[in-house]
């Protein structure tokens, strides 16, 4: 290239470099990149409704173009302030995401929550916070008793399932959380009742779990109990994460299993009809594997229509109830010449075991469809006691079957 040729490609690298130097800042010509400092608008009706061990939060997310999560932090001590940073040493992240509504669960019954909500942007920005406070509360709940089924088995079977089928029915509404069947289910131990019977039964599976004890109408000569177990096999039990255990292989005459409510959990235990020693020995193994659960006998005879424990009443007493201090209740049938009885008395240990019959087999129709709704209410320390009958739709409101229990200590035991 010559000498001529080189200046004009000089004269243009020149004014490439000077507009370079022009556009990064160079001279008095500046530009800038704006940054988003600008928080977006907090959530909007914020609440928390507080449950049994769980608090439901829900919100509504800003309309904000560049919102992009909320940030939702719980505390015992007082509300948080930074979406970013504990405020103290239990003020935890417990929801991060685009949602507009969170449970917090296993949380402890009584025990007060600081909740802090924050709507954040794409840079990042914390709008301010919305705030609520929310306590959990022990929920009452139910559990039901089914007296002696003998003639519904036997001659009217829909009142059986009419019974079982209010209990599916009615379990969310009620909170019904465990069935207790007193025993006699069948009343001549026949193929044809313990149809009756399975179907009735079946109504609750996957619904609410249950525990059954043998009657002396369940028993063949001998302790004879095959019908029952072929019909109600261990089997049919055992995946269940309900289930506990039996005392014999492959019969279910004598059982333990699991349920936990009002914050507390709890072992429903079912002994059979006039218990062996070797069956009481057996629950008294249960019940001090298990000293942090709260404990509820069902056997076929326990108390008398007199409110009396006589003689297998006083074997269970003085064997396995009394010796314990998480036994609670118990519940039993078979007896007649009365509805209703009642036996409260301390253990061993000072805590008051309440154990209720009831029975209504010699009413019209085998019973009339009356049967045991118990609703415990843990922060009352309370049990209300109702006689119902799905049949009728009507209750029984005399002393010894409309009654409410109190100080009882329905707690979680630590």
């Amino acid at each position: 290239m010559t000498a001529g040729n080189r200046f004009p490609a000089l004269a243009a690298a020149v004014l490439v470099c000077a507009a370079l130097i022009s556009g990064c800042g160079g001279g008095s010509s500046k530009s800038s990149v704006a940054v988003d400092s600008v928080p977006p608008s907090p959530v909007a009706g914020f609440v928390a409704n507080a449950d049994d061990c769980v608090i439901s939060l829900t919100w509504s997310n800003p309309a904000d173009a560049d919102f992009d999560r909320v940030v939702v932090r719980r505390a015992v001590n007082g509300f948080s302030r930074n979406p970013a940073a504990p405020s103290s040493p239990e003020d935890a992240v417990v929801y991060s995401g685009p949602s507009q509504a969170w449970s917090d669960s296993g949380l402890r019954n009584g025990a007060s929550y600081y909740y802090t909500a924050f709507a954040l942007d794409a840079a990042g920005n914390p709008s301010a916070p919305a705030r609520q406070h929310a306590a959990c509360a022990y929920n009452p709940f139910a559990l039901a008793a089914l007296p002696d089924t003998q003639y519904y088995s036997l001659d009217y079977p829909a009142i059986f399932s009419g019974q079982t089928q209010w209990i599916a029915d009615n379990a969310a509404a009620e909170n019904i959380k465990f069935v207790f069947h007193e025993g006699d289910l069948t009343h001549n131990n026949s193929e044809a009742e313990w149809t009756n019977a399975e179907a009735a039964m079946g109504i609750l599976d996957g619904v609410v779990p249950y525990a059954m004890c043998v009657g002396n109408h369940d028993i063949a000569s001998g302790r004879d109990t095959s019908r029952f177990n072929s019909r109600f096999p261990v089997s049919r039990y055992e995946a269940s994460d309900h289930f506990g255990g039996v005392f014999e292989a492959g019969k279910l005459d004598n059982a333990y299993y699991y349920f936990s409510a009002g914050g507390a959990d709890w072992l429903a235990l079912s002994l059979e009809y006039d218990p062996r020693d070797e069956a009481l020995a057996w629950a008294r193994g249960v019940v001090e594997a298990h000293p942090r659960r709260r404990v509820i006998l069902v056997t076929h005879a326990l108390v008398s229509p007199s409110s009396e424990l006589r003689s297998i009443g006083l074997n269970i007493w003085n064997n396995l109830l009394r010796l314990y201090p998480n036994v609670s209740l118990a519940f039993n049938g078979h007896y007649t010449a009365g509805e209703s009885g009642l036996v409260s008395m301390p253990g061993d240990h000072g805590n008051v075991v309440h154990m209720m019959f009831a029975n209504y087999q010699d009413l019209l129709l085998g019973g009339l469809g009356y049967m045991r709704i118990v609703k415990l209410d843990p922060s009352a320390g309370t049990a209300e006691v109702k006689t119902y009958s799905p049949l009728l739709g009507e209750y029984k409101t005399d002393p010894g079957n409309q009654f409410t229990l109190s100080n009882l200590d329905l707690s979680a035991i630590e």
